[in-house]
Order: structure tokens, then sequence, then C-alpha cells
């Protein structure tokens, strides 16, 4: 008998430990928190939050980013899911984030959750420390990086400059999820963003993968067939039920990458050889390249190399990882 107990015991000691709560469990847990206000847990069956961040692979302790995070619906979700040794930083430009709405909802995240933050900026200043997400979230807003609209604020940028400075965030290994609603295969985004607030999945798909990351899946959650891609998604016939993809990158194990907020200082100084290995040393890049105004560049995307416009007199304009 002690000869059997023995060998039992054995073989629990052998076997792998398990974690204390696994990952799916978690966001399952955390969707169905009690004191989630009415207003989100209404939205939980067309956003299917549950679903999406399981297939993302979200994990317990992971420091999660969440891109236009608008009132904090998934950041909550995030914060709960990843647990006390986790956390998620929250983004937003300064006109949601001074929206009364959005400044309520986010005074009742911040009292449910201790490890939720925010912190509002315009996009082209957005600056994020170089290797510190594991998971990042861009729901329903990375077509937003094409919009531009006097109105609300929201000036134009590149979707590319975007992109670099995310995948300078992440961790090696890192995970990227995008949700976007569905758009026709038009030859203008921006144009068609602009109308519509849609985009073609295959510009998402081509944008990150020129910026670095690799494509590691999609879902079909969030499919929905006979969506009528001209309407608006604000339209009220189709929203919250337009076809939306979900997608999956991750930044390759072992990227190097530029530091591209310490080349700023260098806007405005002549681009010479030893101005250049200044900036090669401040960032970390491996390589430089240096680009006239007009110049013709190769569209492939190198994180450990810098890209640096300049004016006709040969000074620094603007400094890009890629």
């Amino acid at each position: 008998m002690k000869s059997k107990t023995f060998l039992l015991l054995a073989a629990a000691l052998l076997m792998p430990a398990l974690p204390v709560e696994a990952a799916p469990a978690a966001i399952t847990a955390a969707v169905a928190a009690k004191d989630r206000p009415a207003d989100e847990t209404k939205l939980d069956e067309s956003r299917k939050p549950a679903e999406v961040l399981k297939f993302l692979g979200l994990e317990r302790g992971d420091r999660a980013f969440d891109f236009m995070a608008g009132s904090g619906y998934y950041s909550e979700i995030m914060a709960r899911a990843v647990g006390p040794k986790g956390a998620v930083v929250a983004w937003n430009p300064p006109g949601i984030a001074a929206d009364d709405k959005a400044k309520a909802a986010w005074a009742g995240v911040r009292a449910r959750v201790k490890n939720a933050s925010a912190f509002a900026m315009p996009l082209p200043s957005l600056a994020l420390a170089p290797a510190s997400f594991d998971f990042a979230l861009l729901h329903l807003v990375y077509h937003d990086t094409y919009w531009e609209s006097a109105e609300y604020g929201f000036v134009r940028v590149e979707p590319a400059d975007v992109l670099a400075k995310l995948y300078g965030a992440m961790k090696p290994g890192g995970i990227v999820g995008v949700i976007d609603h569905v758009g026709p295969a038009s030859g203008d985004t921006r144009a068609e963003v602009d109308k519509t607030h849609r985009i073609d999945p295959a510009v998402i798909r081509a944008d990150f993968e020129r910026a670095g990351f690799a494509f590691d899946g999609e879902s079909d959650v969030l499919r929905v067939s006979g969506d009528d891609l001209a309407k608006s998604v604000f339209d009220p016939t189709v929203r919250g039920k337009t076809d939306r993809v979900v997608y999956k990158f991750t930044k390759p194990e072992g990227a190097m990458v530029c530091d591209v907020e310490k080349a700023q200082s260098f806007i405005g100084q002549p681009a010479d050889d030893a101005t250049v290995a200044k900036i090669k040393q401040a960032t970390g890049a491996r390589t430089a390249r240096v680009v006239p105004p007009n110049g013709a560049v190769t569209m492939d995307f190198r994180p450990d190399r810098l890209t640096i416009a300049t004016d006709e007199g040969g000074k620094i304009t603007r400094v890009s990882c890629g």
C-alpha cells in the first residue's frame, strides 16, 4: 500500500505544474463580472469579447495596451483578465478623453479595477516605451489611422508611422489583435474610411506585415454574411451588426528595433555622417538611410533601420524606423 502511494505521489510530482488560473477561465470570469456596467455588458452579445480574447491569447500577468480605448470597454475586461500581476495601459486622443461620457466611464473603470490606467495625447505625438507590452488591442479603430477630421481635431497621420511605434513598443513574441469593420477592396483607403469607417482586410494585413509583424491567424467569430459594405458603420440599420475581421499578429522573437523617440532631438540638424552615426547610437538602429526630398525608397520594412528624411538643404525633417 505504501509502495502504491509512493508511486502515485511520484507521478504527481512529475506532472507539469498548472497555472493557478488558466487564461481562458480568467477571461470568462472577467466578462462575467457582476459589477460591470449594464451599458457595457449589453454590447457583449455583438462583440463576443471572451471568444475574441481567447483566440488572441491574452494571458494572466500580461502588460496590455489598448489603442484608442474609448470608454474603456475592453480595457476593463483585459485588466480583470490579466490579474493583479498584469496591467492595462489605455490611450485616447484628447478629443475622446475630454468627452464627458468618456470621463465618467473611466472614473468607473478606475474604481472597479486598479490595474488599468489611461492617458491622452495627439496621435502624432504618441510615445511608447520600447518593448514594454506583451499584448495590444486595436478594437474597431485601425481604420482611423487613415482618417482625418478638422471637426473632431483628428489630424492626418501615416499608418506606417503609427505601426512603427506600435512595433517598437511590443516585446518580442508580443501579440497584437486587430478587430475592424470589413470594407470593400477599394483603391482609396482614406476615401473609404472617410465615407463608411470601413477598411479592406487585405490593407490591414499588408500594413502590419510591412511593419514587420507576422500574421498569426484569423477568427471568423465576428463575421456577418450579407452585410452591406456600402453603408457607414454608423448607419442605424447596420450599427453593431457589421461584418468584422479579427486578425492576430505577433512580433517575431529576436526582432531588433530602433527607438525612434530618441531621434527626434536631431530634427533640424544636418544629415552628415557624424550626425547619422549619433542617431544610430542613440536609437540602437543597426543601419540608416538618408532620403532627400522626393527621393525614392524601397517598400520593405526593417525594424532595425532608420529612415532619415531631409529638406533641400540637407537638414533632417523627419526620422522613422523602417
